[in-house]
């Protein structure tokens, strides 16, 4: 008991996080009655300053389990609270099925796609019934890619003329959840607005410090074009100093994810400490005046709040912003500052602010690595200690990115399904380059007012940036360099922790009783593994992925499957990945093929399950035929049996026609047909009495065969 008075806050934290992550889970309307709060209050405040009074000191533990309860309650309804559906004046309330006038401010800047522009705006008012209402609400709004689109800024007010949509849910097996992803911050409708359906109302409307300092970065970002700074070093330089990942090409992205290093593209604590570092190497003056330390305190949390807010904000800078700021003022103040309770204080105030910020995967990082750094790196890093001042440094850089690799590699195969085997090596390089490109980078920024000094700074920047780029390059295409294609679920993911803080708690404690509890929870995951991999090697299932205008027929069996596309599908990597990659990896997939269906008519194919003849598939025992604009004209003498005939391609072909070749059980319309022609194939069906499925209407087609 007395080891947990060291942390008041963290023991406080617990019960307030439980209460945010049930109100997330539960995603409902559902309010505590304040009466409930109010007795809770009472009887912790009651417990707390008179406990001796109404009880004896072996129930001690009493007003702890009030005080937990009532910020667990208080956790739950600050969520529901924030949870933006849940207003009453939510814009979302006042849509119809139909085009709305709507007047709304852009809150953040644009961003380019593909084929649009992207902006998240906050709504203000719609016009409801010939009346302009007040509301409230954020969304995101798709511009169709024109010049005049380019030109819209933060804090500009916008009139639209727009039919917002309900964000929709996966659509396929397994697939990035971006409707719940949205939903954490509060976003949950979308539209597309054509040229001629908005304008602009009026400019720089939004908060001026914002404004500020997004135009500051924009100057900042000219400085380094200006010095020559451009392709992979730019968007490096960009990320690594301000922020700013719009401009990191997919490939880049790739070698940084697979070498271990993309903690180094985000600007997180590392980046924000070098920040105070320098900072509070200029402010030294500032300690032998009076009333210097409070002065350097107050310049110190404001410069680096604003680096936090030139950068964006990402819940690891705001977690580092915090922390550091807590860190100010307990030295400002000579007080002995506990980092335990400087990490539960600043989480616990970043979510009083926002509570969705727990959602967000920076923010379990960032404090995952922190507190593993934290408990065990001096421990281990005191197992040994060089006498040589090199070997001492790099045991140093190891000791903490184990650590902090250790507390995060969970979450690193429950998101993203791989593991990268040198992060060790990694780190050893990029971490003292990064400083160096950090320092490197401010001095260019710094002495822009001398061209020809920040030129000469910028092509060692340059240099070190390149290098930072080949180091893991060099990594990332090492034999065996990551570990792909885990999957594992939450139930795995929390044995695994529970395995590691047993380990822990043995490593620190002596205490072998908890090797015994590290023992049990290994024999549960197992268990879960087993169990998983002995369905995988079972599994028989025909799925019709449905992806925007694209044919995609997965055929699985065991640990193998074999995907026909078309081209739209086949040759975009970046599709495969959002849509399909993530169902392979949880199906347990080490071995797929891919045919391309343009070769579909002319190819045949023949495996020990699967077997396909002009445009005729059997898949053990299952019989298909898929009808698009290159078979469609393929006659036969007779009616042909079939299970399941796919429709593709957008072809005219009435059903009537199809069912004088055809004997089908189901009809299944994929997404390569446009909504008109599916609404008219599914009408047809009807008319027949054929059972029909639409994959654009109803998400992917699976069936266990």
């Amino acid at each position: 008991m007395n080891y947990w008075n060291k942390f008041p806050l963290l023991r406080l934290i617990l019960p307030f996080i439980f209460g945010i992550i049930l109100a997330v889970f539960i995603d409902s309307d559902v309010h505590i009655p304040i009466s409930v709060f109010v007795i809770c209050l009472i009887i912790s405040v009651l417990f707390v300053f008179y406990y001796k009074i109404f009880i004896s000191y072996k129930y001690r533990w009493l007003p702890g389990i009030f005080i937990s309860a009532f910020l667990f309650l208080f956790g739950f309804e600050l969520t529901v609270l924030n949870t933006d559906k849940f207003n009453p004046l939510y814009f979302g309330n006042y849509l119809s099925n139909e085009e709305q006038l709507s007047i709304a401010e852009v809150s953040e800047p644009i961003v380019e796609k593909e084929n649009s522009y992207k902006a998240i705006i906050r709504v203000e008012k719609i016009k409801k019934n010939d009346k302009w209402v007040n509301v409230k609400g954020k969304t995101i709004v798709y511009f169709e890619k024109n010049s005049f689109a380019s030109n819209i800024k933060y804090g500009d007010y916008l009139l639209l003329n727009a039919d917002f949509q309900e964000v929709s849910s996966p659509q396929n097996p397994y697939e990035f959840n971006y409707k719940k992803y949205l939903s954490y911050k509060g976003i949950y409708e979308q539209a597309y607005l054509k040229s001629g359906s908005w304008q602009v109302l009026s400019n720089n409307n939004g908060n001026k410090i914002v404004t500020y300092a997004l135009s500051l970065k924009n100057k900042l970002l000219k400085i380094f074009k200006k010095n020559n700074i451009k392709g992979d070093e730019f968007a490096v330089a960009s990320a690594i100093i301000l922020g700013k990942k719009d401009n990191l090409d997919p490939e880049l992205l790739k070698k940084y994810s697979g070498s271990g290093a993309m903690h180094i593209l985000c600007v997180s604590g590392l980046h924000v400490g070098i920040i105070y570092l320098v900072l509070n190497y200029f402010l030294f003056f500032l300690d032998k005046i009076r009333y210097g330390r409070i002065i350097k305190m107050i310049l110190l949390i404001l410069l680096i709040w604003f680096y936090a807010l030139l950068t964006g904000l990402s819940p690891s800078v705001m977690r580092a912003s915090t922390m550091l700021s807590f860190i100010i003022i307990g030295k400002s103040l000579n007080r002995n500052v506990n980092i335990y309770n400087t990490l539960a204080g600043s989480a616990f105030l970043l979510l009083l602010i926002n509570p969705f910020i727990i959602t967000e995967l920076g923010f379990q990082m960032s404090y995952l690595a922190v507190i593993g750094i934290v408990a065990l790196q001096q421990k281990i890093y005191n197992l040994w200690l060089p006498d040589n001042w090199l070997l001492d440094k790099i045991w140093a850089i190891t000791t903490v990115s184990f650590t902090a690799q250790l507390f995060i590699f969970p979450l690193i195969l429950l998101y993203f399904h791989q593991f990268p085997n040198y992060f060790f090596i990694t780190n050893l390089i990029v971490i003292p380059v990064t400083s160096f490109v950090i320092y490197s980078g401010l001095l260019v920024l710094f002495s822009s007012p001398i061209s020809w000094l920040s030129a000469v700074i910028s092509k060692v920047f340059v240099l070190l940036i390149k290098f930072l780029n080949s180091s893991v390059q060099i990594i990332e295409n090492l034999p065996y360099s990551t570990t792909s294609g885990v999957s594992i679920n939450i139930t795995e993911t929390f044995l695994i922790y529970a395995v590691i803080i047993c380990l822990i708690i043995l490593f620190l404690n002596k205490n072998k009783q908890f090797f015994k509890y590290a023992l049990l929870f290994s024999v549960f995951l197992c268990v879960s593994v087993a169990l998983k991999n002995y369905k995988q090697i079972y599994q028989k299932k025909i799925i019709v992925y449905n992806i925007s205008r694209a044919s995609a027929y997965d055929f699985v069996y065991k640990k193998q499957n074999l995907l026909l596309s078309d081209s739209l599908l086949f040759n975009n990597k970046k599709k495969q990945e959002f849509h399909l990659q993530n169902n392979w990896c949880k199906s347990g997939m080490n071995k797929t093929t891919m045919f391309d269906l343009s070769l579909f008519k002319n190819k045949d194919i023949k495996t020990n399950v699967f077997y396909k003849k002009d445009n005729f598939i059997q898949f053990y025992d299952k019989k298909i035929a898929v009808i698009n604009n290159k078979n469609k004209d393929l006659t036969s003498s007779h009616t042909i049996n079939v299970d399941y005939l796919i429709i593709a391609d957008n072809i005219r072909t009435k059903i009537s026609d199809l069912l004088n070749q055809y004997n089908a059980k189901q009809i299944i319309i994929d997404s390569s047909n446009s909504l008109w022609n599916t609404n008219r194939l599914i009408e047809e069906c009807k008319e027949r009495d054929i059972k029909c499925y639409s994959v654009l209407k109803s998400g992917a087609f699976v069936v266990n065969v």
